[in-house]
C-alpha cells in the first residue's frame, strides 16, 4: 500500500509519541534558544489568539510560557494523535486541531501570533505552506520560526520521512516579497556547539545536558559562533531562529 506524504508523517510521529515527549523532560537543545530568541513574554499579552503548528506535546510553550496560558486563546495543530494527547495534558486550557499543518485551513486574519517550532521544515512544500500561513496572521501580528537549515538536514537524513531543511534563500525571498519587518533573527546550532556535546559525551560528562542553567551560557556563545560562519565550517549554523511582524 502506498502511502502519502503526510500519511507516512503521521505513522512515525504517532510511533514515537510517548518516546519523544519523554525525552522532552530533559531535551533543553531546542528549547532554551526558543525561550532566549523567541517566546518573548510581551508577544503573548493577555487575550492575544496563538495557533501552534505542529505543536507537538507542547512541552515548550507549557514551560516556557506558562504564566501567559492563563490569558491566551492558544490553539494547538498536529498531525498526529497521540502526540495531541499529550498536548492537551500539557496545555489544559488550549483548543486542539487534527490536521496536517501543511493544509490546516483558518480564516484570514485570525492569529495574532503564529508559531512554528520546527514544524515548517516536516512540509513538503515549505513555501506554500508559508504563504498560506501568512494569511492567517493579523496586519500587526507575528510569525515565529525555529527551523534547520537545509544544509544540514537534507531529505532522508532526518528522523522523520519527508523532513528537510529550509533553505534560507528562499525563506528570505518570501520575507522581503511580502514586506515582514524582522524583528529578530539568529543563527545558532553551530558545528562547534555539536563538536562540544560529542565530546562531553565521550568523556563521561553527558549529564551537562539536564542541568537546564548551564544551557544558557552555551546557547548565547554557541549564537555568538555564528556570526564568525565566513570563517569556517566550525562557525557554521545548522539552525536559526526568527520573530517577524507582519505589516
Amino acid at each position: 500500500m502506498a502511502y502519502t506524504s503526510s500519511e507516512l508523517e503521521e505513522k512515525y510521529h504517532d510511533s514515537v509519541a510517548t518516546k519523544y515527549t519523554h525525552r522532552r523532560i530533559y531535551d533543553y537543545i531546542w528549547e532554551v534558544p526558543e525561550e532566549i530568541f523567541l517566546l518573548r513574554k510581551e508577544l503573548f499579552s493577555s487575550r492575544v489568539k496563538v495557533v501552534d503548528m505542529g505543536c507537538g506535546p507542547a512541552v515548550t510553550v507549557s514551560r516556557i510560557l506558562r504564566s501567559s496560558l492563563k490569558f491566551i486563546d492558544y490553539t494547538g495543530v498536529d498531525i498526529s494523535k497521540k502526540l495531541l494527547s499529550f498536548a492537551r495534558k500539557n496545555v489544559r486550557r488550549g483548543k486542539y486541531i487534527y490536521s496536517d499543518i501543511s493544509t490546516v485551513k483558518f480564516p484570514k486574519n485570525t492569529f495574532d501570533v503564529l508559531l512554528s517550532l520546527g514544524a515548517l521544515h516536516h512540509c513538503e512544500n515549505k513555501m506554500r505552506t508559508l504563504a498560506r500561513w501568512f494569511t492567517f496572521v493579523k496586519p500587526g501580528g507575528y510569525l515565529i520560526f525555529r527551523e534547520p537549515l537545509y544544509e544540514f538536514l537534507k531529505r532522508g537524513t532526518g528522523e522523520s520521512p519527508i523532513e528537510e531543511g529550509i533553505k534560507i534563500e528562499e525563506f528570505m525571498m518570501f520575507v522581503k516579497r511580502n514586506k515582514l519587518n524582522i524583528i529578530r533573527f539568529t543563527f545558532f546550532s553551530t558545528n562547534a556547539f555539536h563538536l562540544f556535546n560529542r565530546i562531553m559525551i565521550k568523556i563521561g560528562l553527558k549529564s551537562w545536558q539536564q542541568a537546564r542553567v548551564l544551557w544558557y551560557p552555551v546557547v548565547y556563545f554557541d549564537s555568538l559562533l555564528a556570526k564568525f560562519s565566513h570563517y569556517g565550517n566550525l562557525f557554521k549554523p545548522q539552525a536559526f531562529a526568527v520573530i517577524l511582524q507582519k505589516q
